[in-house]
């Protein structure tokens, strides 16, 4: 049986394209563990690109995080569902945020933005917009790409490992995030790894 769950995955993470088979929002425990699996797979590989000793894949956030992207592109397109609905279909992470977990969310979530946006170009009122937001107010590494408000968030976790520390000023860099560049938390370490070349990755800088 085709496990739509994971293809979908596969499509965003390797072609950045959401691929819809059909309006299923449940996944089964068979499908979820293909896709722990294939998770893990990404992860160990994009960790070997990281900075300093990188914090171990956090497999039920990267669950979590793969069932909201998911659920949040099946509404995009196919909507039966109340408020209270998409409250229960997209919950929040039922465990303390973790450095592994930011990371290990950030696998899926960071394509969210994306959706967020599309929600907003169809319809600005879109109830499901404040929900997804509400995620990436959390999860902001996977939200540097999109204009949050940084005065709500907290760096805390962000900022508590070297590893995860350096890859969202990378972040910061390659978005050009001056209000995050700004922040206490990432003036120094930006600054740092501009260096001598901050006028070739950001130009006035």
């Amino acid at each position: 049986m085709d496990n739509y769950f994971l293809m979908m995955l596969r499509a965003i993470r390797e072609q950045e394209e959401v691929i819809l088979y059909n309006d299923i929002l449940q996944v089964s425990e068979p499908e979820q563990h293909q896709a722990i699996a294939y998770l893990n797979q990404v992860y160990q590989q994009e960790s070997l690109e990281y900075p300093y000793q990188s914090p171990p894949f956090d497999s039920s956030a990267g669950l979590w995080a793969a069932k909201t992207v998911y659920v949040a592109s099946q509404l995009l397109l196919y909507r039966k569902n109340t408020q209270s609905d998409l409250l229960s279909l997209l919950p929040e992470f039922a465990l303390p945020k973790t450095s592994a977990g930011v990371l290990s969310v950030d696998l899926t979530l960071r394509f969210l933005p994306d959706i967020i946006t599309q929600l907003d170009i169809l319809n600005p009122e879109d109830e499901l917009i404040p929900i997804l937001e509400k995620h990436l107010y959390t999860w902001h590494y996977s939200g540097v790409s999109y204009p949050l408000s940084v005065e709500n968030l907290d760096f805390s976790i962000e900022t508590s490992d070297p590893c995860l520390r350096q890859l969202y000023a990378n972040r910061i860099i390659e978005y050009r995030r001056k209000p995050l560049e700004e922040t206490t938390a990432f003036a120094d370490i930006v600054g740092a790894s501009l260096g001598n070349y901050r006028d070739f990755f950001w130009k006035n800088y």
